[in-house]
């Protein structure tokens, strides 16, 4: 019995070094510049869904535009949690951020996710997808 008992532990140890870590910026399918301000905040959205496009641009009104193409990389329906926070050019948050939003995304899909900044200060941004 006492042969037994490096292997479980052995077997303990590779199952930690092998645990979530998060948060973890999204999988891209080909590289962005800003990836690191889309955060996969579990294991299940970090394995489970990518980003293809992501687009910043300042409107008329100076107020900032996010566009995020997520896809599910899954044969299967994926439920899904987004929120954005802005922050200003000092990199405080002034209250403008989104609530969590639910998305399902049918298996394979795409869903493009587009949100405005409500004020013109926002100068960076950090959005974070989760699974509920």
């Amino acid at each position: 019995m006492g042969r037994h008992v490096p292997v479980v532990t052995l077997s303990l140890l590779l199952l930690a070094g092998c645990a979530w870590r998060g948060p973890k910026e999204l999988q891209a399918f080909k590289p962005l510049d800003e990836t690191e301000a889309v955060l996969a905040v579990d294991e299940a959205a970090y394995k489970l869904v990518a980003m293809s496009q992501l687009e910043a641009e300042r409107l008329e009104d100076q107020r900032l535009q996010l566009v995020i193409e997520l896809n599910n990389l899954s044969g299967s329906d994926l439920t899904i949690q987004v929120k954005t926070t802005f922050r200003d050019e000092g990199g405080s948050l002034y209250g403008d951020e989104t609530s969590w939003e639910t998305i399902t995304l049918p298996g394979g899909s795409d869903y493009r996710y587009e949100v405005v900044s409500l004020q013109s200060k926002a100068d960076t941004y950090k959005v974070q997808i989760r699974t509920p």
